[in-house]
């Protein structure tokens, strides 16, 4: 995901994070072939001063191509979260559906996707 797509998909994230309650806690992935967590061991609360620290990393992103969110997945559900919200620009390879079932066979954790495409 590049240029216009990331610019968007960036303020929407910095924008749901920034409208967390005090409450929740987050965690942020970036994905190509590989993965980059956010600087931290885990989920943080969504504080002012979390969502400000983390929103400044947000903005270093910058995309390396590929589409292979397997690894991300496997990351984000071993914090056993409640929820993961999965965006891609790209397809995914053949397998990386069932590579994610794999990795989550008790179902506990609701996976929403987001497709940003081209028509």
């Amino acid at each position: 995901m590049g240029g216009t797509r990331l610019n968007a998909a960036r303020q929407e994230l910095i924008s749901s994070l920034n409208s967390l309650p005090a409450d929740a806690s987050f965690y942020v992935i970036f994905y190509d072939a590989d993965f980059e967590a956010m600087p931290a061991d885990g989920l943080l609360p969504a504080t002012p001063t979390d969502v400000a620290k983390i929103v400044k990393w947000i903005e270093t992103q910058t995309p390396h191509g590929d589409t292979e969110p397997t690894a991300a997945m496997r990351r984000a559900l071993a914090l056993k979260p409640d929820t993961i919200w999965l965006l891609s620009d790209g397809q995914f390879g053949s397998g990386v559906s069932e590579q994610i079932r794999r990795a989550h066979p008790d179902r506990r954790v609701m996976i929403h996707t987001i497709a940003f495409h081209d028509q």
